[in-house]
């Protein structure tokens, strides 16, 4: 049976930022999140 993992946000691919809208921080430590 194939398995199919839906993304529902970008967090498994970033280690935790759920949306990066372009800012990119999370590569080397997030940090005043322009989304909260």
């Amino acid at each position: 049976m194939p398995l199919v993992w839906r993304l529902a946000d970008m967090a498994p691919a970033t280690g935790g930022c759920h949306y990066d809208r372009g800012c990119g921080k999370f590569t080397a430590m997030c940090g005043a999140c322009p989304e909260l």
